[in-house]
């Protein structure tokens, strides 16, 4: 009987350091797995930009009187976004009632920014000059 009762003790204890360490990888892979993207992303460019573009829009359209157009140079955004097969459509997205601009210039994440003017904002992208048009109006 009491050697019965030592397997079942040894079974316990090899549970009790297999589980911890099964937890650790797991934890590990993750951390690691966001580190490689997060490199990625910033290797290519594309987390500078973002921030850079949509710093300036913002700016420009906090300077823009109404019904104003502005085109602003968007090469390296164009180029940036080609190479990752972004959708171009879907560079700069202006969400008018929450005041937001978003660029995304890869097909996984972007930078918000708010703006504080009333004006309504517009946003086209001209591949073929490697611009973006502004197009403030007021708000109807």
């Amino acid at each position: 009987m009491n050697l019965l009762h030592n397997k079942k003790a040894e079974q316990g204890v090899g549970d009790d350091i297999l589980f911890p360490r099964v937890i650790f990888a797991i934890i590990a892979i993750l951390f690691f797995t966001g580190l490689f993207f997060f490199v990625f992303r910033a290797s290519s460019g594309a987390l500078n930009y973002e921030k850079v573009y949509t710093k300036q829009i913002i700016l420009l359209i906090e300077k823009a009187k109404p019904d104003s157009e502005i085109f602003i140079d968007f090469k390296q955004g164009f180029e940036i976004a080609n190479k990752q097969n972004k959708n171009l459509d879907d560079l700069v997205i202006v969400n008018n009632e929450n005041k937001e601009i978003f660029v995304s210039l890869t097909n996984k994440g972007g930078y918000v920014m708010n703006y504080f003017t009333d004006y309504n904002i517009k946003i086209e992208a001209i591949s073929e000059l490697n611009k973006l048009k502004i197009i403030v109006s007021k708000n109807v």
